[in-house]
């Protein structure tokens, strides 16, 4: 079977290897690009906890000025893999999300107090789930630093077009809302959306596989939770189904 990753440069290396090594072959085409931010003034006044939604907003940090005054914050991470890219990078108190916004929030309030004071949210440009109006209820402060941006393809990419037309593409993997709207409009553009519905989707949410609406795929499957773990797993079943008897 044949796997599409559409992720990020940054996050598809690692990602390929590990559906290769379930017998599948991967080939990557990135739907977005990112961009990181220059010179960016982090405010860490008043801030009990750092939020992060994504690793590019970690990796934005990097280079900053404030990331050894950030390190001795907590770090609300929204998943496993933003976690990992957390401690890795020196954060010492580091507490982890289900994967999504909605359940970071759920963890943000169980874990903080309102009154202990702001929390900062860094970011892209674009959000999945306003935090922000998700804390507000309880007495939260959101500030938001904006660290990187996301272009997204112009086009569908050749090599995707051409594997489509020819029906040897098998598994599209999506892994953010903008990525399955993005994907589901390039193909339209390309004229492509019949032979599009042939493929089976894993999205990493509910919310992904939402945007794929204008394709109506035959096919769609979404892990119990959202995690990089759970769409390998889903992979691992189609990679048992097609294997040879």
């Amino acid at each position: 079977m044949r796997v599409l990753v559409t992720r990020p440069e940054e996050d598809a290396g690692g990602l390929c290897e590990r559906i290769e090594a379930l017998g599948l072959e991967a080939f990557h085409a990135p739907l977005t690009k990112i961009e990181m931010l220059p010179d960016i003034t982090i405010g860490l006044e008043g801030v009990q906890a750092l939020v992060a939604t994504s690793r590019n907003a970690l990796r934005a940090l990097v280079d900053n000025p404030a990331i050894d005054a950030a390190r001795r914050l907590p770090l609300l991470a929204v998943g496993k893999a933003t976690a990992a890219l957390g401690r890795d990078m020196g954060f010492g108190d580091v507490r982890t999300g289900p994967g999504n916004g909605a359940g970071l929030a759920e963890t943000i309030r169980a874990t903080l107090d309102p009154a202990d004071g702001a929390l900062l949210h860094i970011s892209g440009e674009v959000l999945a789930f306003d935090l922000a109006a998700a804390l507000a209820p309880p007495g939260f402060t959101v500030r938001r630093a904006i660290v990187y941006r996301s272009a997204t393809a112009e086009r569908l990419p050749p090599l995707v077009a051409d594997r489509l037309r020819a029906g040897s593409l098998d598994v599209v993997t999506l892994m953010s809302p903008r990525a399955a709207e993005t994907f589901a409009c390039l193909v339209a553009a390309a004229g492509l959306a019949e032979v599009a519905r042939a493929p089976i989707y894993v999205c990493l949410s509910p919310a992904v596989a939402e945007r794929l609406s204008a394709i109506a795929p035959s096919r769609v499957l979404v892990p119990t939770t959202p995690s990089t773990e759970e769409m390998l797993a889903l992979l691992r079943d189609l990679a048992a189904r097609s294997a040879p008897t």
